[in-house]
């Protein structure tokens, strides 16, 4: 095998590593490590420092392993304490997929303490927390660094061989305070954490959510698209921002990405083929469900669908509602042209006048959003019905016709397009 964690990294910064990768699920306990360890010796020996840095099962085995290596300084991101049920609790899956009887007593003991042990985990993963504790317990002077929102996964939330390059050029010359400082501030500006907050916080804080993305250092982020570009989340934070009211920061979301995906700016400037600002006020309407996709048809299975919100991607044809008077039509847009869809026998096809053709009902009235609330707005919400039923979005982008409530699954966030 000649892929290892953090290969990738040592290639593009050019840092010369030495990796392991199990190709057996054995965590690094057999003899061959042996074998293993009299081989790279030799090697080790004609470096200064060696840094030791390891994942989950690998995190366990650099602390495990730091002063055989002569580590100078250990990262042990997600590390475990132990698999044996004898010394920590763990869960049957682990029991039965990872754990083999000459693992017992393999936690991390207080023989395996350095002064240059970082311990990195996010305390959000109860799993993760309770080993973080229990190894932090055991080495009295390793340093925590608790990586908030970063789950299980926390190398993605310091990912790119530039933060790495950085965070192991301070594990060698500075001290284990300055490279947790280092880590902690990586986190917080990474796209993929703030994507991760993003998705535990849009339901709760749409506003803080809003301003987050819209914020000059996240559109100066060299990978600001990993948060442009994520299609669910942006447009969960549009539906959310509209039932609570914020219909102007939600149009405003909206047409930042639109300019984002077509010029990669946030705020372009100076374009001569600028597209006109969406207005708030306008007669044409597409629809964000709360699931964060745009309701769509499907003309072939004459039904409706999603697809990924302000950039459709499948094929189908989004789904338009346009204001008359005091009311909405529901149409898709065909070689320019508005046609009226209409439901016939259970199914959604374009109108075209015939008497068993029924007329789908855009209220704009109301919906019920959350345990017992009733939300009347006369802004960006409605909800679309016929005789059978409201319509209702499921989280697999499928759409049913004939659901009896008119709640959160029913509603549909107006988003003005420019005619």
């Amino acid at each position: 095998m000649h892929d290892y964690f953090g290969k990738v990294v040592s290639e593009k910064k050019r840092i010369e590593t030495i990796g392991f990768a199990a190709k057996v699920d054995n965590w690094y306990m057999t003899p061959e490590m042996d074998d293993a360890f009299e081989v790279i010796q030799p090697i080790l020996e004609r470096f200064g420092k060696v840094i030791v840095v390891g994942m989950s099962m690998g995190a366990h085995t650099a602390i495990k392993q730091a002063r055989r290596l002569k580590a100078h300084a250990v990262l042990a991101m997600s590390p475990k304490f132990s698999l044996d049920p004898e010394e920590c609790n763990v869960p049957q899956q682990y029991l039965d997929k990872n754990f083999k009887p000459h693992m017992r007593g393999m936690g991390i003991k207080p023989e395996d303490d350095s002064e240059r042990i970082i311990v990195a985990w996010d305390p959000m993963d109860s799993t993760d927390e309770e080993h973080a504790q229990l190894i932090l317990a055991a080495l009295p002077s390793a340093s925590p660094v608790r990586m908030f929102y970063a789950r299980h996964g926390v190398c993605e939330s310091i990912a790119g061989a530039d933060f790495m390059k950085e965070i192991i050029d301070s594990l060698a010359g500075n001290t284990p305070a300055e490279t947790t400082s280092l880590i902690a501030r990586i986190r917080r500006a990474h796209p993929v954490n703030i994507i991760f907050r993003l998705h535990a916080c849009v339901g709760r804080h749409p506003l803080l959510s809003y301003l987050m993305i819209v914020s000059p250092r996240i559109s100066r982020n060299r990978r600001a698209e990993h948060i442009y570009y994520n299609y669910g989340i942006n447009g969960v934070l549009y539906f959310t921002l509209v039932i609570h009211g914020y219909d102007d920061e939600a149009v405003d979301l909206a047409g930042k990405i639109k300019n984002f995906l077509k010029y990669k700016e946030i705020c372009p400037v100076g374009r001569g083929d600028m597209p006109p600002p969406i207005r708030l006020h306008t007669g044409d309407f597409q629809l964000v469900t709360c699931h964060g996709y745009m309701l769509a048809w499907d003309m072939q299975h004459r039904n409706f669908h999603g697809v990924q919100a302000f950039w459709p991607d499948n094929g189908l044809l989004p789904v338009i509602v346009r204001r008359h008077g005091h009311g909405f039509g529901v149409y898709v847009r065909i070689d320019g042209k508005l046609e009226p869809l209409v439901l016939k026998e259970d199914t959604v096809v374009l109108g075209t006048g015939a008497p068993d053709e029924e007329a789908f009902v855009v209220d704009s009235s109301g919906s019920k959003v959350g345990p017992g609330n009733k939300w009347s707005c006369p802004g960006l919400s409605v909800a679309i019905s016929s005789s059978r039923g409201f319509l209702v979005t499921l989280p697999s982008r499928d759409i049913g016709l004939a659901s009896a409530n008119n709640c959160t699954w029913e509603c549909l966030a107006l988003l003005p397009v420019n005619s």
